[in-house]
């Protein structure tokens, strides 16, 4: 028993399965079954009744066994990807065989979480290609159609990789790799864009123990994050695929966290070559727009990416592509970016009534909030509403602005209580400084999609009708709702100040289904188009006088 740990207040009934939570709390009933089981076996004993689900115990068990394992072999050893969560290890030293082993075990963990055929599913999300991922403790979520985890977008049934382009935030390398091995793509190429250190991946790279990864560390400055989620999955007939997420690489945010995913079509390869970079765009010129981002990084190691972007064919895809990148960017070419390029894509294809548009809410949904101002109307009642408020030939009005964020008590009743809380670093501080925030905020719900207790770090922005059962639009997005995510004017309003790299998807109805409006779940579906899958519940639930939000402070804390 390590002394150096806290005991787990939940004792035996402990149903957490994140690696960090085991190295930092005991858990002596574990210890003990593990000392009484034969060196290459986990099971549970008949004489032991478990407190929790028997599968949970068992991977619990696995876990504890990998990382007792883990201790006692040097990083330098492990020249194979290490096993995760629900994965086992049971030899003295990390050789073929345990390797095989434990993947074999992480694959049948995966498998019994990806219920149902990858390109089934995708078929089915047509025509929004958007899902949330798989909660680890929630078995209703593994078998929904519109559910994808981490190693189902790897799959080879998508295509066999070729290369493959990460640009995320957070990364935890080894469980990166073994979503990889466990789709038999161990040694694919893979390029990493990251902007969180870490000294694991920092030495790794350095000491060339991951010859297949190619990584950059981006930092745009002091205050910004290079925080976009996002991946190209380049297959060996050279046609790619897109992916938007908002989970960073790491197993925490894909265990029991609620993200989610939009997936492009298989973009071929475009045999007829022309000048023209831009040829075979989208109507939405998708294509340009990701191009412009991914030069926007001016790194070497980018350029062959841009080349099999310029190599494709959009023009299946029927979103927007909407980016923000750091720097103050004159009136003319901030256009591109954040709130100036919502500004235009909402001016020239969200419908909203003229008779009721002042009715039309705005929900905005995401897992940290900035520090916004002591005055609402300084910028998220005055510059930000006031784009997402744009509408095509629409009279300008103040419609009622929601956020979703969730309570302390959203998070204490989540699967994993407050360490749930991890992935929301709202801070107490901030909050104090805005405390007109209060009369704006909703809780978490989710019932409809299994996942009120999967604490929320997906971001959205949507504009719903007064009946609640049509959206004028949605976005999917890396930006949570900050100054730093999405822009702020200078006085003169003359330039957009960005500090962060972010990446998300518009749905626009016009687009995707031909109307005006896109039906949600209480609608008419057969006469307005196909329903579209709304990651929370409406009507929303606001918070009442005793609620508070979730600060990262009542975490450390704890």
């Amino acid at each position: 028993m390590d002394g150096s740990k806290e005991l787990c207040e939940f004792g035996e009934k402990c149903y957490r399965l994140q690696e960090n939570h085991f190295l930092s709390f005991q858990h002596p009933h574990l210890d003990t079954l593990l000392e009484q089981m034969p060196e290459d076996e986990v099971d549970v004993p008949t004489w032991y009744e478990p407190q929790i689900a028997r599968d949970t115990l068992l991977s619990q068990l696995n876990i504890v066994k990998y990382q007792k394992f883990s201790k006692s072999i040097p990083h330098s050893s492990r020249s194979e990807p290490e096993p995760v969560a629900g994965s086992s290890s049971h030899s003295s030293k990390m050789d073929a065989a345990s390797v095989k082993r434990g993947l074999n075990d992480y694959m049948e963990y995966v498998r019994k979480r990806c219920k149902g055929d990858v390109l089934t599913k995708l078929q089915h999300s047509e025509p929004y290609r958007f899902f949330l991922s798989s909660i680890s403790a929630e078995r209703k979520t593994h078998e929904e159609m519109l559910t994808l985890s981490f190693p189902e977008l790897l799959s080879q049934k998508l295509g066999v990789l070729e290369s493959s382009l990460q640009i995320n935030f957070m990364v935890q390398i080894g469980w990166l790799l073994a979503q990889y091995a466990v789709n038999n793509e161990k040694s694919t190429p893979i390029t990493l864009l990251y902007g969180c250190e870490d000294s694991e991946l920092t030495e790794s790279i350095r000491k060339k123990l991951i010859p297949n990864v190619t990584a950059h560390f981006i930092k745009p400055s002091a205050f910004g994050s290079h925080h976009t989620k996002m991946m190209i999955l380049s297959y060996q007939d050279k046609s790619i695929r897109v992916v938007v997420t908002t989970g960073n690489l790491i197993e925490f945010d894909w265990e029991n966290t609620t993200q989610g995913l939009w997936v492009s079509p298989r973009l071929q390869f475009i045999e007829t070559k022309s000048e023209e970079p831009c040829q075979f765009d989208s109507e939405t010129n998708f294509k340009r727009d990701l191009l412009q981002y991914l030069r926007n990084y001016n790194l070497p190691i980018m350029d062959p990416w841009i080349e099999k972007v310029e190599n494709a064919d959009f023009r299946e895809i029927k979103v927007f592509f909407v980016a923000s990148t750091p720097g103050t960017h004159p009136k003319k070419a901030a256009v591109n970016w954040g709130l100036s390029k919502m500004t235009t894509l909402l001016s020239q294809n969200a419908i909203v009534p003229n008779e009721n548009a002042k009715d039309w809410s705005l929900c905005y949904q995401c897992s940290s909030i900035g520090s916004l101002g002591k005055d609402p109307h300084s910028w998220l009642l005055g510059e930000f509403t006031g784009t997402m408020s744009t509408g095509h030939k629409c009279a300008s009005f103040q419609p009622p602005v929601k956020l979703i964020y969730p309570s302390f008590e959203d998070v204490a009743s989540s699967h994993d209580g407050l360490l749930a809380g991890g992935c929301l670093p709202y801070s107490k501080s901030v909050h104090e400084k805005q405390p007109w925030l209060n009369n704006h905020l909703c809780k978490w719900r989710c019932t409809s999609r299994h996942r009120n207790r999967g604490m929320p770090h997906i971001k959205t922005y949507c504009r719903f009708s007064p009946c609640k059962k049509y959206l004028s639009w949605f976005l999917l997005t890396s930006a949570n709702l900050s100054k730093a995510a999405w822009g702020m004017e200078n006085k003169a309003k003359t330039d957009l100040r960005i500090l962060n790299y972010e990446v998300g998807v518009l749905f626009i109805p016009s687009l995707l289904i031909k109307k005006q409006r896109f039906p949600l779940t209480n609608a008419n579906s057969s006469e307005d188009g196909p329903e579209f899958p709304l990651p929370y519940d409406l009507p929303l639930t606001p918070y009442s006088s005793g609620d508070l939000p979730w600060f990262i402070d009542m975490l450390q804390q704890s």
